[in-house]
């Protein structure tokens, strides 16, 4: 009895010490099998947008939907589908929810989806029901929700609200935008204004015209009596003119009835120009000018009446004054007016299109040929010639950036009409930080804003400043960074640099990997033959003497290096390969995982989605002379290792794609004698760093 209860202590404490220690996984002898469902027959180009979703083509194929007629991405959860040219919404299960039978179908907006048969549209909900019937020519979209929306039918102009209501009826000529909640429409000549609940603010008839100020009031004519009210139709004033209209700028172009004379007055109805003009083109308060006729003559004047310049010549139309001068245009052509003199800028020449810029100076198109030239003095800061493009740059906007139609770039300053041509350059980027990468022979360096070389043409790669200021270069083919000084920071000297990341960056010198930091510091020596990164844990791969272990950012080895083959860690462990056989571990090197099988390779617990990472961590793939598999998170094998290339599994069903002979199908995975699958669910994870694993390529 006494040695019974000797053993019984010892199997207790045994038992607890075991309660103790990690959970090891060892591999049963569960087998799967691969069923194909479709066989081996698609393109790349024809699956990739669905690799991870071999389910949903399953059940989309039911439906005779092929995989390449899958589109997602602006249809909330609904994916958009093509049958027979016609267009309609499948859901996550593969089911029809619109059905294909219409010519066009536009994205979400406000929660519902435009729809197209005939040329006409209308709306349906995500659930494919009608909400507003096909019959209207247009309706308004946006890329931001919008409480309402324009539809038009027989081309009359109606409005919808964000529930897709039609809350003004289409059978106005024209509806304005919403400003400060409230939009103009017309009936004929018949005005009225309304609020974003399609209510009349101001009744539809009250006004024979509406039009909006400068300072957010309303200009009206009622009856022929012109007023200014608000837009709660509250008075403000009343102009005793036969005829008022907005000029812009806070002025007003008045008419008076008896005399039949045109003027100018302020909104408060204060005069600016005389009423004794027969016309008035344009009139500007700041360069104290405006353009007139009286009598069939042209002039420039100011704004006392005083004539500055009878103009020599007829046109048509003057826009306002900017920058000292004033677009003229005449019989489809145009020309510059000097506010100073009334001289045109191009006495000899009008333009078939000319453009304002700031800084004083105007983009004009003679033909196929586009010129830059100063407009007060009408000298060419580049002479007409055949360039492609012109625009300036989003980095600064006082630079304009020109490409010719041979490739050649050329910038101007806007500020100092300072030209420097890129032209002797082979190549020309675009300006980041008041710089731009240029090359010539082969060479790299950088110019800045005025033309100038802030870095010398002496670099064989320049891979630009986007790492707090430094630049990745190769020059005498090694690799370093520079600062904006020419600085080498990380000094050029070796074979090889990645990306900084986390402050430091890898670096390759005699086929020996390590760290540096920004300062060009090493952290970690350049002793190992190779290295991962510190992506998901404090732990970098790392090999030496050809043996494999794990080292942290203080070149500590916290795995020691005692493996034949490893890779990074994910989801807190990583596969390890000594004597022949895979194993997997955790942080602390403690084994959690006995993989059952001999293989050349396996990699970590993620799925291989349309990403290439995982979301389920509920197997790892396994390869054997070429060939691919799975295994489970017990290490072991579900899939035999007999396809080229497996993606899309996922914890939340058993289908996968499968590559062989370059092309893809769909397999099920099945337990050997059973007839299905069904995984229990996993929680997903966000995508991680590309391991180093043998299929990855950069």
């Amino acid at each position: 009895m006494k040695n019974l209860k000797k053993a019984l202590s010892l199997l207790l404490a045994i038992t607890m010490l075991l309660t103790m220690l990690p959970t090891i996984f060892v591999a049963t002898a569960a087998k799967f099998v691969g069923e194909v469902v479709i066989p081996a027959m698609y393109n790349y180009e024809q699956v990739y947008n669905v690799f991870d979703r071999p389910d949903l083509v399953i059940s989309a194929k039911g439906n005779n939907v092929e995989p390449d007629s899958l589109i997602r991405g602006f249809w909330g959860d609904l994916w958009h589908v093509t049958v027979n040219g016609k267009y309609g919404l499948m859901n996550q299960s593969g089911d029809f929810v619109v059905q294909p039978i219409y010519d066009s179908i536009s994205n979400i907006d406000n929660g519902f989806i435009t729809v197209g048969i005939d040329g006409k549209y209308g709306l349906i909900d995500q659930a494919g029901m009608i909400k507003l019937p096909i019959e209207y020519d247009y309706i308004e979209s946006s890329n931001e929700p919008k409480n309402v929306r324009k539809v038009l039918k027989n081309w009359k102009s109606g409005l919808i609200d964000q529930t897709g209501s039609l809350i003004l009826p289409a059978e106005y000529d024209w509806t304005s935008d919403f400003v400060n909640g409230t939009a103009i429409v017309s009936k004929g000549n018949q005005y009225g204004l309304i609020d974003a609940t399609g209510a009349f603010v101001i009744v539809i008839g009250k006004y024979n015209g509406i039009s909006r100020i400068d300072n957010g009031q309303l200009f009206v004519n009622d009856g022929g009596t012109y007023k200014i009210v608000t837009d709660r139709d509250v008075h403000v004033r009343t102009f005793a003119y036969d005829m008022v209209e907005s000029f812009g700028k806070g002025l007003l172009r008045v008419r008076d009835g008896t005399t039949w004379k045109i003027g100018v007055v302020d909104y408060g109805d204060n005069l600016i120009l005389e009423i004794e003009h027969d016309w008035i083109y344009t009139c500007s308060v700041s360069d104290d000018r405006a353009i007139v006729r009286n009598g069939g003559i042209y002039s420039l004047i100011n704004l006392s009446g005083t004539e500055i310049k009878q103009l020599s010549f007829d046109f048509y139309s003057a826009n306002d004054f900017q920058g000292g001068v004033a677009f003229v245009s005449y019989n489809g052509t145009y020309n510059l007016l000097r506010a100073s003199d009334g001289e045109l800028v191009f006495p000899a020449k009008w333009y078939d299109q000319i453009q304002i810029l700031a800084h004083g100076l105007a983009v004009v198109t003679d033909g196929d040929k586009t010129g830059l030239i100063d407009s007060s003095s009408g000298s060419f800061v580049l002479p007409l010639s055949y360039y492609q493009r012109l625009y300036s740059s989003s980095d600064d906007y006082d630079l304009l950036w020109i490409e010719k139609d041979n490739g050649d770039v050329l910038f101007v300053n806007l500020i100092t009409k300072a030209v420097f041509d890129l032209s002797s350059y082979d190549y020309a980027s675009s300006f980041r930080d008041g710089l731009v990468n240029v090359e010539k022979d082969g060479k790299m360096g950088v110019v800045d804003n005025t033309g100038a070389v802030v870095i010398p043409l002496e670099y064989d790669s320049f891979q630009g400043f986007y790492y707090d200021g430094l630049a990745c270069v190769k020059k005498d083919g090694k690799w370093g960074f520079i600062n904006k000084s020419n600085t080498a920071v990380v000094p050029i000297i070796y074979d090889y640099v990645g990306w900084f990341n986390d402050g430091i960056v890898l670096v390759i010198k005699d086929g020996k990997k390590g760290f540096v930091d920004e300062t060009g510091s090493v952290v970690i020596p350049l002793v190992y033959d190779d290295l991962g990164g510190f992506y998901e844990s404090e732990l970098s791969l790392a090999q030496k003497d050809g043996k494999w272990g794990f080292i942290n950012k203080s070149n500590i080895a916290v795995i020691p290096f005692i493996y034949d083959e490893a890779d990074s860690f994910f989801g807190g462990i990583a596969p390890v390969k000594q004597n022949d056989k895979w194993r997997y571990i955790d942080t602390s090197g403690t084994v959690v995982i006995e993989v059952a099988q001999n293989y050349d390779w396996v990699s970590g617990y993620y799925d291989y989605n349309f990403y290439g990472y995982g979301d389920g961590n509920d197997h790892a793939r396994v390869w054997k002379n070429d060939k691919t598999g799975l295994i489970d998170k017990t290490g072991a094998e579900i899939l035999a290792p007999a396809y080229d290339e497996l993606v899309g599994y996922s914890s939340t069903h058993s289908y996968m794609w499968f590559l062989q002979n370059d092309k893809w199908g769909i397999l099920q995975l099945k337990p050997a004698g059973t007839d299905s699958l069904d995984p229990s669910p996993a929680p997903p994870s966000p995508p991680k760093p590309p391991p180093n694993r043998p299929d990855y390529q950069p």
